[in-house]
């Protein structure tokens, strides 16, 4: 019989040549020449079956027939190149009818029914379904407005997705609620995508829950109750999505942003040494600062940098010494005087 190492590859039948193909092609490498009575012995196949195995084989021109009834095995380096350029000819097709239809289905967006302009979907899974595909989607950006509770897909859930789409090129803007981010572990995931590139900012109260792919669709989740599966709207009209873009612009330019955590390679991020900027104050103190203006709680203030809440206390206090005031909100007033942040 064949090397066993074919049941780990099954090379051959993934470009569509079948199994049968495969233990005569690996038969044939460990011979020079092989007739069809010796390949049918050796594979335990009859000889009809061998003959059926070996014509796409010479088709291909992974095996070539030689004289007297004889055949040999063509060297995998030479005769999967011309396999592998076919297939990345084909993906190459592939990607320009997907790109074809895509660009079908955005051009008849205008001319749609109006039960398609916005389409209501309920169930937890199907709104799930529904903003994952909204960011599969997107070519450009994401932009997102956040807040309690989620209904279908938590950070958790979405990580994945967001940090593949990011890898591609996506940019993902997103405004938080700061009573989303009191749990560590959600601090915790968003901490890793804004290190990652994704930007953040917090609002004290948002409007609305939205999920919106470029200038194209948007979804928006609306909540019933704990007693009741979510609805979500998914919107593609055009006027109606400029409205949902300026609204989610005017929110972004009130928010807060968010500043990156620190980003360690090693060791505590409390005993990384400081290099201060004018004032003696440190970059970390002004990422700090920046920081406590969005009001985020301590908890949450260690858990993005990486550091402990009493060192967050610690140096809260020694910042209020410095500036010469007593109050969270006069050292925000001082350091903004004062061009810290």
């Amino acid at each position: 019989m064949p090397d066993a190492t074919r049941d780990q590859t099954r090379l051959l039948a993934r470009f569509g040549l079948g199994a049968d193909a495969e233990d005569v092609y690996m038969t044939l490498l460990t011979r020079t020449v092989a007739d069809v009575a010796e390949l049918a012995e050796t594979t335990g196949f009859g000889l009809s079956r061998v003959g059926t195995a070996l014509t796409p084989l010479m088709t291909n021109g992974l095996v070539l027939a030689v004289d007297q009834g004889n055949f040999r095995a063509r060297a995998p380096e030479s005769a999967f190149r011309d396999l592998l350029a076919r297939r990345e000819r084909d993906l190459d097709d592939d990607r320009t009818s997907v790109e074809r239809l895509a660009d079908v289905h955005r051009r008849s967006a205008a001319v749609r029914d109006a039960a398609d302009i916005v389409q209501v979907i309920s169930g937890r899974d199907a709104l799930a379904a529904a903003l994952r595909d909204l960011q599969e989607s997107a070519r450009h950006r994401v932009r997102s407005l956040v807040k309690a509770p989620v209904l279908a897909l938590p950070a958790e859930d979405n990580i994945d997705v967001q940090l593949a789409r990011m890898d591609e090129g996506v940019a993902y803007h997103t405004v938080y609620e700061r009573s989303m981010l009191t749990d560590t572990s959600e601090f915790d995931l968003l901490g890793f995508s804004v290190r990652r590139g994704e930007e953040v900012r917090l609002a004290n109260h948002l409007p609305v829950k939205m999920l919106l792919a470029d200038s194209d669709q948007a979804v928006i989740p609306l909540d019933r109750g704990a007693q009741q599966e979510p609805v979500a709207l998914v919107i593609r009209h055009r006027s109606l999505i400029e409205v949902l873009e300026a609204l989610f612009e005017r929110v972004w330019s009130a928010a807060a942003p968010l500043p990156a955590g620190r980003k360690t390679t090693g060791g505590s991020p409390e005993e990384a040494p400081e290099q201060h900027v004018g004032l003696d104050l440190s970059p970390s103190d002004r990422t700090l600062l920046r920081i406590l203006v969005t009001g985020l709680p301590d908890r949450a203030v260690a858990t993005h940098l990486g550091i402990g809440k009493r060192t967050v206390e610690r140096r809260v206090r020694s910042l209020l010494d410095r500036a010469g005031v007593a109050t969270r909100i006069e050292l925000a007033v001082h350091a903004t005087r004062q061009g810290w942040i």
